[in-house]
């Protein structure tokens, strides 16, 4: 018995002391990608090679055979992921002092110049930020995706080896989990330890680009914890992506005990209060604001305040706040306008347009104006904002509201036409940016040829064409590239990526024209026009159109609603009007509530509703409102 115990007890020992020493043994081979006549060519190059020996994260035994000559490196350390991605956050371990393994010194010069630094990878998976165009040069040369790849560096920071490395089968599988690379935890209590702020922004910073805002969050808070002056506005950024509004209110009101004078803490926790749809509280905090003196931000805090004033009814007060947000706006563009003329040269950087940056505090003011019934007004500043800016589809959509609240019913629907004209665009009907590598899918509209294609959110951008996208860097920017090779082709071609996958996918898509989303609001007030002249066909029409297009819209749900009980289907009509709760205050959704239930035999809630419609409300000359209301009395007989 006492003979199995000692056994049992080395065995143990034996296992743990395996556990201990992590040995990975990887022999690589050089892999070559080369633009030649805008075309790339892919290729091995047999005799230059590499081995080492991974020890505990540290190389053993490197050797780099190039040209007859024996490289290797006298040290080494492990990489710490730093945010920056054509740096530390694509290797796990870099060698460094690179020497002849003979120990001649009689060409040491050239030597550290064109080996001066060889920096091995992490782990290649799908994770792996450059994973799709290991895959693409793997499938190309007809090897598989490497292990790890060995990048040697010359001295001006240029590649000028990249070898693709594999675990040598006959000893060892490979790895499941990489032990060289820091968790994330770890990478951030490190960099903490060393005070390094700069490296945890920009953590921080590239987890939100990739919306992985439970990193980026761990980023920010670690940043606000060993920082004095650290900026709480990437923490704030995560908790209003997130929905975390609570947190955010929490953030605030901590940092305005610190700072109770900050204005622009203020306008942050009016927003807060805005996105929870507490109006009063954003009403009261962003008045606090207003009796702070400001250096700059101040059209920010008028404009707050008239979102309010709309929310309230209080259409003369929510004017009075636009036009003051529109004048101290266009006061601070002009002093930036300014100040650039004095620092840079003026054909070199063409000045901002401010009073074309005004146009959405216009627009507040013409709703608010139409919903006071003053036409005249309203039409008056829609024509003068349409002298400077002739093209813009919000500005027609307006003056369709204004005309059809004047009863011109056919000069709305001609207005609402041109506005969903301008909201036309030639394309795939994807939105594109610029992720940490590669252009990235970001949002694809419903019944486009992205759509049709297959293209998803996430979606990466490998190649276009057949030329892949490392090789476009030269042109500059890259998203710009994209749109450019969009817009020029009457086919196109993409290879793409998907998150959770492992293979690349090639795709054609053909540009068409088509409406862009913001189109469903403009095409959901046509229907609603159509339906009161009574053009019942073409009022569903238009509403499924803008349904389809956007179903979160507002104007969309309200004619849905519409259409469902003109339908008889007056269960999923008043499903819509749930949806449609928060926007309770507005004289549509007023005047649609009572009519809906009305219309679906609940007459006791749509004399409650309609008792709730403002007095203000009930005497309308909105020739719109007016019909909607006559439509409501004739089913409440």
């Amino acid at each position: 018995m006492r003979k199995i115990l000692i056994l049992f007890i080395l065995l143990s020992l034996l296992e743990f002391a395996y556990a201990q020493t992590e040995t990975e043994k990887y022999s690589c081979i050089e892999v070559k990608t080369d633009l030649e006549n805008d075309k790339i060519r892919y290729s091995i190059n047999r005799e230059n090679t590499s081995e080492f020996t991974l020890k505990n994260c540290i190389p053993e035994n490197l050797k780099i055979y190039v040209k007859n000559r024996t490289i290797t490196y006298a040290k080494s350390r492990r990489l710490i992921e730093d945010g920056r991605i054509e740096k530390n956050d694509l290797f796990a371990i870099e060698c460094y002092q690179p020497l002849s393994e003979d120990g001649n010194l009689a060409d040491y010069e050239g030597i550290n110049l064109n080996f001066y630094k060889g920096k091995i990878s992490g782990l290649i998976t799908p994770e792996y930020p450059l994973y799709p165009t290991l895959k693409q040069t793997s499938e190309k040369l007809n090897i598989a995706v490497p292990h790890r790849t060995f990048i040697i560096f010359n001295g001006f920071g240029g590649s000028s080896h990249e070898f693709f490395c594999y675990v040598d089968g006959k000893k060892l599988e490979k790895p499941t989990k990489d032990n060289c690379q820091y968790s994330f935890d770890e990478v951030l209590d490190i960099h903490a330890k060393n005070k390094n702020t700069v490296a945890i922004s920009d953590l921080a910073e590239k987890y939100f680009k990739r919306q992985d805002y439970e990193k980026a969050e761990k980023a920010y808070k670690k940043l606000m914890e060993i920082s004095k002056n650290s900026d709480y506005s990437g923490l704030l950024s995560i908790y209003i992506a997130t929905g975390q509004y609570k947190s955010a209110e929490e953030l605030l009101l901590k940092r305005l005990k610190d700072s109770p004078f900050d204005t622009l803490l203020y306008i942050s926790l009016a927003k807060v209060y805005l996105y929870q749809k507490d109006y009063a509280k954003a009403k009261s905090t962003i008045q606090k604001a207003l009796k702070l003196k400001f250096e700059a931000g101040e059209y920010e805090a008028h404009a707050i305040l008239g979102e309010v004033y709309i929310k309230e009814r209080k259409y003369q007060d929510a004017i009075d706040s636009f036009e003051k947000a529109s004048k101290f706006f266009k006061k601070e563009c002009e002093d930036k306008n300014l100040m650039m003329s004095h620092f840079f040269n003026r054909q070199e950087t063409k000045p901002i347009d401010c009073s074309v940056q005004t146009i959405p505090y216009q627009l507040k003011i013409i709703y608010s104006l139409t919903e006071l019934e003053d036409f005249k007004r309203a039409e008056k500043l829609v024509i003068e904002m349409l002298t400077k800016t002739p093209n813009d589809p919000h500005i027609y959509g307006h003056l369709a509201y204004v005309y059809a609240g004047e009863g011109q019913f056919d000069k709305a629907l001609e207005m609402a036409d041109k506005a969903t004209s301008l909201l036309k665009r030639k394309g795939i009907g994807a939105n594109i940016v610029m992720g940490e590598v590669y252009p990235m899918i970001v949002y694809v509209s419903k019944n486009t040829p992205a759509e049709r294609a297959g293209l998803k959110k996430g979606d990466k951008i490998i190649n276009l064409g057949d030329n892949d996208i490392r090789f476009l860097r030269e042109n500059g920017d890259i998203l710009r590239t994209v749109v450019d090779y969009i817009n020029k082709n009457e086919k196109i071609k993409f290879k793409v990526y998907s998150e959770n996958s492992i293979e690349l996918k090639d795709l054609e898509l053909i540009p068409e024209e088509f409406l862009e989303k913001k189109a469903s609001e403009v095409l959901a007030f046509k229907a609603l026009i159509l339906r009161i002249k009574g053009e019942t066909s073409e009022f569903e029409k238009q509403s499924l159109k803008a349904y389809e297009l956007n179903p979160e819209d507002k104007l969309t749900l309200t004619v849905m609603g519409l259409l469902k009980t003109d339908k008889g289907r007056y269960k999923e009509a008043v499903e819509i009007l749930e949806k449609l709760t928060k926007y309770s205050n507005d004289s549509l959704i007023l005047l649609i509530k009572p009519l809906i239930h009305a219309r679906a035999g609940e007459l006791d809630k749509a004399k409650e509703y309609y008792r709730e419609i403002p007095e203000e409300l009930l005497k309308t000359r909105n020739a719109l409102y007016k019909r909607l209301l006559n439509e409501i009395r004739e089913v409440l007989k």
